[in-house]
Order: structure tokens, then C-alpha cells, then sequence
């Protein structure tokens, strides 16, 4: 098979997803993948439909289409395969994401081929197979239907170790041209995207991680690189609105407190959002770095101030613990992004009131909810199937009630949810944070 023109798209979303809906923010995973498609000798182009509509010309003419896919992208992500498809049947089409990984089999049903975990290495020997005729069950981490139709999962490839490559921005459609009256027309404020580490070196039972890139596996990117990546991005556009995707910040803190030397050392003055776990409160020095590094807010799982919920969730925290760690990290001046998981085996309507209350006591200045999930297919499955009720996809964003709770109805938790963030997001709160 001949491959010339590869086209990459990240659909947009089918329902709002809370504050996201108003960035203008790229996935890390899409340019990367352009740019070691580029760097092998394909043509690449990579589109965002929050950022520019696709240009159909360029997509029609390409011999395989790729699409990062959520479950809130999943809809549009069919409705976009069928267009391809009825111009051009003999387009190959690849899922890799999230969704993709963890319910290869359904995805299949609209797709040609998913590539699952990470799709570094997975996607290019993929497409050297397809050109080199080679037999696909020799490309680790691909799933894919045979001709009796039936799925065939090939094993996984183990985890990348280069993840030093700088993402080529150029190949966005449309990304360069995104000025501030175009980020005004579209109602998203641009912010930069920065990986420093993958993975998290923890195994919390309900985190997808875990799933996407191995229980208990961190991988650290080199210094150097991420300071240039920074530099330039900064020099490119003049925004200087930046969050660092990594799932665990600083799950090595000494690497962490290095990389916030360097930025100092190199006068780099940016904002940045970052996601961490409350261990960060026992050492004062890498505290004091973010503070001065201009890091914040800091999105913090906390999840829950009940001890036997956290235990049976494997989070290594207590209570008290996740009390005290906010008490010092507010100290330090930082603003805290606290993350809630609500719909627990212990939780009830009045705990998860409680929760809210606490969460405002001790100062928490922005807060995130999610409903328990619990997502059908590979990867640890702590609840049964019996409890799952993920009726559509796009329930799956992070916001709708997707499990049965053992101690109320879903819709209750539904409304506790919504409730909950009224309570917390009103006229006195933020007036609070100003």
C-alpha cells in the first residue's frame, strides 16, 4: 500500500466540558505524533476542530486519517469516518486515545485499525506494515479486525523511553493564526501545552493512567528540552499561558525542583497549571520554587476527606493528611485546584455535602468533581459490570453519573453533583478570590 499524505484529527467535543470549553488548547499527543510521522518522510497535517475547520481537500487526499478519541469526541468521531469513508473507502482509519484503549472491540465496529496505550512507536510500525505489506501481527499494540471479522489484539509494546521530542506546532492547521481576535471570536483563550514527565509512579484504582501507560511506570524528560520547547513557544506566539500535562508534575520531585531552577535561572516568566499530588506539602523547598516559578493554580487529587474511601481507593493519603497539606500549601501562596471524587461506596447525600463544606473551610480555591467511574473494557476494573451505565459516550465526559452508588439513586448523585458545584462556584466564592 502506498502512503504519502497522512491527515490527524482531535474532534471537537459534543458536550461542553466545563472550564476546557473555553481554552484553546491543543492535546499533547496529535503534533507528536505529526512530527515523528514527518521526521519518517510522511506529509502530515494535524487539525483541531476547536482551533480551524478541517480542510476537507487535504483529508480526502490522504491515504490514512488518525483521530485522538475521548468518549466525548466518540459521536463526531463516527460522523467523521463515515464522510471519509463514502469519498474515499480505501482511506485507512486509526483510533488511539483513552477510549480506544480501553474498548478497542466497539471502536472497531467504525475503525480500521487502534492503536492502543501510547502510540509513539505503535503508529509509525503500523504504517511501515501497510507499506511493506509485513504481517500486522508483528506491530505490538494494535487491535484490528481480520477478515472473518473477528478482533484480534496483538500484545503491547512496552512503554516509550524517548519522550524528548519536541512537538512540530507548524503542521496545526490554522494554530499560527490564531491571534487574540480569533481567540475572542471563538470564545478560547490560548494556552500552551507542556509534557515534562508520563506516567505516575502511583496505581490509584479509578485512574485511567494505569491503563494507558502501566501501573507504577514514570518516565522523566530531559531538562534541556523542555526549557527550549517553553522558550520557543513563548517566542512563537507571545503567550506565555501555560499547563504542564503531565499526570504526576512531581512524582520525582527532585527532577521537578531541577526544572523550576532552570526556569528561574533562564528568566522565563510564564503561568503555569500543573497537575500534583498533596505529597508536594512535605518539601518546603519545592513549595517555595513553584511559588517563585509562578506555578499554579495546582490541580491536586485530594478526592475525598473520608480515611476507609481512600484506602479502598489505594490513594496512600488520609484525611488528616489531605487537611494538612492544603493548610501548608496555602501558606505558601499557592492556589490550589482541589479535585473531589464523589459517588463512593461510603458516600451519601450528607457526605458529599460535607465534603463541599470542608472543601470551603480550609480555602480551597477552585474546585473539580467528578462522579465515580468506572470505564467498561481493558484495564482494573473496581467496579463490577453490573454497576456500569454508560448508556452513550458522551455521558462519559467527567460529568454525568455513570455507575450505580451503593447508598443512593444516580439520579440523586446526579443532583448532589450539580449542587455541589452551585455551592461552591456562587457570587460570595469569588469574590473571596479576588
Amino acid at each position: 500500500m502506498e502512503i504519502r499524505r497522512v491527515s490527524l484529527i482531535a474532534p471537537k467535543p459534543t458536550v461542553p466540558l466545563g472550564a476546557s470549553h473555553y481554552l484553546g488548547m491543543l492535546f499533547w499527543g496529535l503534533p507528536l505524533l505529526g512530527t515523528i510521522l514527518k521526521r519518517q518522510g510522511y506529509e502530515v497535517r494535524v487539525f483541531f476542530e476547536i482551533i480551524k475547520p478541517v480542510d476537507w481537500a487535504y483529508v480526502h487526499s490522504s491515504q490514512v486519517v488518525g483521530f485522538q478519541t475521548l468518549a466525548c469526541t466518540a459521536h463526531r468521531t463516527f460522523d467523521l469516518i463515515r464522510r471519509i469513508k463514502s469519498h474515499n473507502p480505501a482511506a485507512v482509519t486509526v483510533l488511539g486515545g483513552t477510549m480506544p484503549t480501553a474498548i478497542p472491540d466497539d471502536m472497531l465496529q467504525s475503525c480500521d485499525f487502534v492503536v492502543r496505550q501510547e502510540g509513539d512507536e505503535t503508529l509509525p510500525d503500523l504504517l511501515h506494515a501497510l507499506r511493506t505489506g509485513r504481517d500486522l501481527r508483528q506491530v505490538p499494540g494494535i487491535s484490528y479486525r481480520v477478515d472473518d471479522g473477528a478482533v484480534l489484539h496483538n500484545p503491547d509494546r512496552p512503554m516509550v523511553q524517548d519522550i524528548d521530542i519536541i512537538p512540530d506546532l507548524s503542521l496545526v492547521h490554522g494554530w499560527q493564526e490564531f491571534n487574540l481576535w480569533k481567540q475572542i471570536w471563538h470564545r478560547r483563550l490560548r494556552w500552551h501545552v507542556v509534557q515534562t514527565s508520563r506516567g505516575c509512579p502511583y496505581g490509584c484504582s479509578f485512574c485511567i493512567v494505569p491503563m494507558m501507560y502501566n501501573a507504577h511506570t514514570y518516565r522523566l524528560r530531559g531538562i534541556d528540552s523542555v526549557v527550549k520547547e517553553i522558550e520557543d513557544k513563548i517566542a512563537d506566539t507571545g503567550c506565555r499561558r501555560f499547563m504542564f500535562v503531565d499526570n504526576n508534575f512531581a512524582g520525582d520531585r527532585e527532577h521537578a525542583k531541577a526544572l523550576l531552577r532552570r526556569i528561574l535561572d533562564a528568566q522565563i516568566r510564564f503561568s503555569c497549571f500543573a497537575f500534583t499530588r498533596l505529597d508536594i506539602y512535605r518539601d518546603p523547598e519545592l513549595l517555595a520554587l513553584m511559588k517563585e516559578a509562578n506555578l499554579g493554580p495546582l490541580f491536586i487529587g485530594f478526592e475525598s476527606f473520608n480515611d476507609s474511601t481512600l484506602q479502598s481507593w489505594e490513594k496512600r493519603q488520609t484525611a488528616a493528611r489531605v487537611i494538612e497539606a492544603i493548610e501548608t500549601i496555602k501558606d505558601h501562596g499557592l492556589v490550589i485546584s482541589g479535585s473531589f471524587i464523589i459517588g463512593s461506596d461510603e458516600d451519601t447525600p450528607d457526605s458529599i455535602r460535607s465534603t463541599i463544606d470542608t472543601a470551603l473551610d480550609y480555602g480551597i480555591d477552585h474546585i473539580n468533581i467528578f462522579p465515580l467511574g468506572s470505564m467498561p473494557g481493558r484495564g482494573q476494573q473496581f467496579l463490577p459490570r453490573r454497576r456500569q451505565i454508560l448508556l452513550d459516550y458522551d455521558f462519559g465526559s467527567g460529568n454525568h453519573v455513570i455507575t450505580f452508588p451503593m447508598r443512593m439513586k444516580p439520579s440523586t448523585l446526579q443532583k448532589e453533583y450539580i449542587r455541589a458545584y452551585q455551592r461552591f462556584n456562587n457570587v460570595k466564592t469569588a469574590l473571596q478570590s479576588v
